[in-house]
């Protein structure tokens, strides 16, 4: 995958579509209020406007330190020209049949997958809150390039190395939750639509975590950190971590193997780049 135009720059280019606008009778489902979601000022995850490739490296990738990016989206077609609604992805998806998983969280017995059209799974599961269902790290953008023409590679994922970059789209409503667990690879998370609680744990307090056992579950801890048993996993009422709602337009750095906690607080779109 090549690279694309900066958005280190943070240059606006925000020219006018030429397309009228209309309210969205989705709009009351998309915006769904967070400003209640208590956050601990002293955990609260740095934030930092547009900072320069070597600032990032330096103080950040090198240093193993998660951070909010602020100012890097804003001229994304999907922020700015074409902006990502519920409308627009059932006008460019609608029809496509992606995997959807079924239930509250992977860790969970109840849990499955299924397969369905994007204008199902909005009908059933993003206007509806009777049941949970997630369309979670899809490559939906290599099977809708319409779709990746709205969305801009960041440059900092070229640091390190010109690899291909993981692509994924995360799209789900209110409640959907991603358990503790870490990944491999550097993480940028970038929020497009609606907001998510995220919690960090640095890899550095991983005996603190408790990783399941199994083999296939290895990066994923036993502890539920919203309901944690504080009996069977002592030490985690200990473990230190910071936390941030990430909220429409913000992009957070997750170095490899940081355990992360990822629940969406309204109607979420996001799209996570992994790079080595």
């Amino acid at each position: 995958m090549s690279k694309t135009s900066s958005d280190v720059t943070c240059k606006r280019m925000l020219e006018d579509s030429g397309e009228e606008t209309v309210p969205s009778k989705y709009s009351k489902v998309e915006f769904d209020s967070v400003s209640d979601m208590p956050i601990d000022k002293d955990k609260e995850i740095q934030r930092v406007e547009c900072p320069s490739l070597q600032k990032f490296k330096s103080l950040y990738m090198d240093q193993h330190i998660p951070v909010i990016l602020t100012g890097m989206m804003d001229y994304w077609p999907a922020r700015s020209s074409r902006p990502w609604s519920i409308e627009r992805i059932r006008q460019v998806a609608g029809v496509r049949t992606v995997p959807i998983e079924i239930g509250s969280k992977y860790t969970e017995d109840s849990w499955t997958q299924t397969l369905m059209t994007v204008n199902d799974f909005i009908d059933k599961f993003i206007l509806q809150s009777d049941n949970v269902g997630y369309l979670a790290q899809h490559q939906l953008f290599d099977q809708i390039p319409e779709l990746r023409d709205d969305i801009v590679i960041p440059d900092y994922c070229f640091l390190e190395s010109d690899d291909d970059v993981d692509i994924n789209a995360w799209f789900g409503p209110k409640g959907t939750v991603s358990p503790l667990h870490y990944d491999p690879k550097h993480n940028l998370l970038a929020q497009v639509m609606g907001a998510k609680y995220i919690r960090l744990y640095s890899d550095s307090v991983s005996d603190m975590i408790y990783p399941h056992d199994d083999m296939l579950l290895c990066n994923t801890s036993k502890v539920d950190v919203e309901n944690p048993d504080t009996t069977q996993f002592p030490k985690f009422k200990h473990a230190p971590y910071t936390e941030c709602v990430l909220g429409s337009g913000e992009m957070l750095y997750i170095p490899p193997k940081y355990w992360h906690f990822v629940k969406s607080l309204s109607v979420s779109f996001s799209v996570s780049f992994w790079f080595h």
